[in-house]
Formats: C-alpha cells, sequence, structure tokens
C-alpha cells in the first residue's frame, strides 16, 4: 500500500473539481503505518486530525461497508437487514466500552477483565440482536464472491457473531479484546472506543435513578450499563423500540457500600424489571441474588464472572414468593451461566432444576469449585461446559457412585 499523494485525485481524477469550494476528502486508513508514511513533514500535509462530524461520516459509511461484508459472508439475507443488524451489534458494543472511574479493588479474581469476543456475542445473542438462521434452510457452500465463501450458520451464535467481528475490525469499527478508553490517544484505537470516550451515542445514568425505579423512566430505557462510579444507558426511543422497560442491566466493579450495590441485594429491585434478557453483575462483591430473581422470566444470560465472595448464584426458598405470582414452578429460563473467576464452591443439590434450559455453563478458574450436584445430569440442553483451572474440582465420576 503506498502512501497517498495529494495530486492523484485532485489533478489525476478531478476529484474534487478545482471550481467546487469547501470540498474536501475524508479519507480512512486500515494502517497506522500508512498513516504515518503518508503525513510526512517535507510535504503538503494530507491527513488531518479528523472532527467528531467526520468520524460519524466515517462510522455510518463503515456499517454499511460492514453490512455488505456480512451479507456476502453469510449469503442470506439482504444487505439492508444486515445493516440493521450490525447497527444494533456495533451499538451494544459500544455501550459496553464507557469509561469509569472506581475506587474498588478487589482480590484479583481475573488478570484480563476486558470484554472478550465470546463474552460480547453471547449478549447479543441473548439480547435477541444474532438471527438464528434455520438448519431447515439448505447450506450453499462452494460459492466463491468476493472472496468469502457463502453459508448458512444454524443456530452457531458463534460463527455468525465473529463474521460480524471481523466485519467490524475490517472496518476499524471495533478491535478485540477491549476495554475502555481513558485517554484521548486510547480513543483513536476504534470507532467504537471514539463514539464511548466522547459520549456520543448513550445518556448518562444517575445510580439514584436506577435506585428509585421509576417506572415512567425506566420503560424508556433499553440497555443499562453502571461500572463503578459512572452510570450509562441507551433509550429505547434512539433504538425505535417502543416502551416496555430495560432488557440490559450491567452493573460491574460497584462498591459494597454502594447505594446501588445495596438496592440490588434487596428483594423489590429485580422484580421491577421484568423484562431483562441479560443481567451482568460481574467482579462485585455479591454472596447471592435474591429470590426476586425468580421474576425475570426472559432472562437469557446471567453473568457473576469474577464475583468473589459469590456462595451461591441465586435460590428459591421453599415458601411462596408473592412476587412472583408468575413463576410458581421457580424455574428461569436461561441460556448462559457464567460464573468463571468466582469462589464459589459448591451448589445445592436441586440448583439446575430450576435453569432446565442451560445451553453454556462456564466454569473458568473457579478455584474453590469441588463438584456439582447430581442435578447437572439433567441439563439435557446442555452444549457448552467449561471447567479449566479448577484445581480441587474433582472427577465426573463420583457423580453418578
Amino acid at each position: 500500500i503506498k502512501p497517498i499523494n495529494i495530486y492523484d485525485t485532485t489533478e489525476g481524477l478531478w476529484l474534487p473539481a478545482p471550481w467546487w469550494k469547501n470540498s474536501s476528502w475524508i479519507v480512512s486508513t486500515t494502517s497506522q503505518d500508512v498513516y504515518d508514511r503518508s503525513n510526512k513533514p517535507y510535504v503538503h500535509r494530507v491527513i488531518k486530525s479528523f472532527s467528531g462530524d467526520d468520524i460519524l461520516i466515517l462510522t455510518l459509511h463503515s456499517l454499511k461497508q460492514a453490512a455488505k461484508y456480512i451479507s456476502v459472508a453469510v449469503g442470506h439475507g439482504e444487505e439492508k437487514y444486515w445493516h440493521h443488524v450490525a447497527l444494533q451489534c456495533f451499538h451494544y458494543a459500544t455501550m459496553l466500552l464507557i469509561p469509569h472511574s472506581s475506587n474498588v479493588d478487589p482480590p484479583e479474581c481475573d488478570a484480563q477483565a476486558d470484554v472478550s469476543s465470546d463474552v460480547l456475542i453471547r449478549q447479543w445473542a441473548a439480547q435477541g440482536i444474532l438471527p438464528v438462521m434455520k438448519p431447515s434452510v439448505q447450506e450453499r457452500m462452494g460459492e466463491d464472491t468476493d472472496g468469502y465463501h457463502c453459508q448458512y450458520y444454524g443456530d452457531d451464535i458463534y460463527q455468525l457473531g465473529n463474521v460480524i467481528l471481523e466485519a467490524f475490525r475490517e472496518y476499524s469499527l471495533l478491535q478485540l479484546p477491549f476495554s475502555p478508553a481513558t485517554k484521548d490517544d486510547e480513543a483513536t484505537i476504534s470507532a467504537a472506543h471514539f463514539l464511548a470516550y466522547h459520549s456520543l451515542v448513550v445518556e448518562p445514568l444517575i445510580s439514584d435513578e436506577l435506585c428509585e425505579g421509576n417506572h415512567s423512566q425506566l420503560e424508556h430505557m433499553q440497555w443499562i450499563s453502571h461500572v463503578g462510579d459512572q452510570g450509562w444507558h441507551v433509550s429505547r426511543d434512539w433504538l425505535s423500540q417502543g416502551s416496555s422497560g430495560p432488557t440490559t442491566l450491567i452493573i460491574r466493579h460497584c462498591s459494597q457500600h454502594s447505594r446501588l450495590f445495596m438496592k440490588l441485594e434487596s428483594d423489590d429491585f429485580l422484580a421491577k424489571l421484568p423484562c431483562l434478557r441479560v443481567l451482568d453483575i460481574s467482579y462485585t462483591p455479591i454472596e447471592s441474588l435474591p429470590p426476586s430473581i425468580c421474576c425475570l422470566q426472559k432472562l437469557q444470560l446471567l453473568s457473576l464472572r469474577g464475583c468473589y465472595n459469590l456462595r451461591s448464584p441465586f435460590s428459591f426458598p421453599d415458601t411462596e414468593i408473592t412476587l412472583c405470582a408468575n413463576n410458581s414452578n421457580k424455574k428461569l429460563n436461561l441460556l448462559y451461566l457464567d460464573l468463571s473467576y468466582s469462589n464459589i464452591s459448591t451448589f445445592q443439590c436441586d440448583f439446575f432444576h430450576s435453569i432446565p434450559t442451560l445451553k453454556e455453563l462456564l466454569l473458568v478458574k473457579c478455584s474453590n469449585l469441588e463438584e456439582l450436584p447430581l442435578s447437572a445430569l439433567a441439563l439435557s440442553t446442555l452444549t457448552k461446559l467449561e471447567i479449566i483451572d479448577n484445581k480441587k474440582f474433582i472427577s465426573f465420576s463420583r457423580l453418578t457412585e
């Protein structure tokens, strides 16, 4: 790739034409090396720092290009449809990149707390953003278009999710694994970092608003993220989703003495959020979720990753729960449960009977975990079980003895 020469366009192609006043090119380089070589001090300055408006224009254009990339790679669906999917995936990822400050310094539980591709893809799937390609549709293999093989992905969220992430990387929309930008130069890593750093796609949220749980306010919030001392939300009005209530609640790295954390432990907080599909309380000092979690009948993903005080994810008492009259069988429809890097040591014997639809159970580096209860054998829908670096974990043979 050669450096850009300003005369190649103005004199060679006459674009922009000499008589076009106040017109210019916006050029996005995908290589820092190309940028540096194109910006030599002894030649006319070709590439300047982009303004916020320029970045937004480039981002919108890149999302359209990413949609075209995805459409070709998947080989199914119109480009307009994949543009809608890409827009929501990008918007969701940007919310997770909001910079935060926190005085909490918990014991070391996960050296890499950055958001990984698998974590992001699971949250996309739980939100219903990723479409399920029906296996009944015949696969089209071997058809090569623009160098990519067209194929259908069935219900494998990771194959489809990685195609979307590859498109985002190709057009500098997102880089993984990622962590929030805290300095100006870090905000240029990708378009998502820039938009998040400058708070262009989210609205600030005071913890008191969330704690008070005002229904008229909550019903207009789609995705909520509260990390450390700062909170943000993406409005349903922005996504044209109508009004019903939050579908994602992320509370990470909060202090045990914060009002929000104490509210989370109360038995009425979750009951006010019946539309939640994603509940991520990673890296908090929580010991166990309150029984009102049974009210979350739409919940698809629960993450308690890095919860260093965790004793049990949740339990349903024997007594009837008046808050959750619509869940008399005391079961959840969870698909994804992540307890990695937590200090959980045991489960109640019937724990997995309460989540019979579970597809993925992640137990990475649970250093105190010794065994799984017999109820784990009843998980007929389980497709992924990760038990890695758990030094105290005994063999599965004990489960059947």
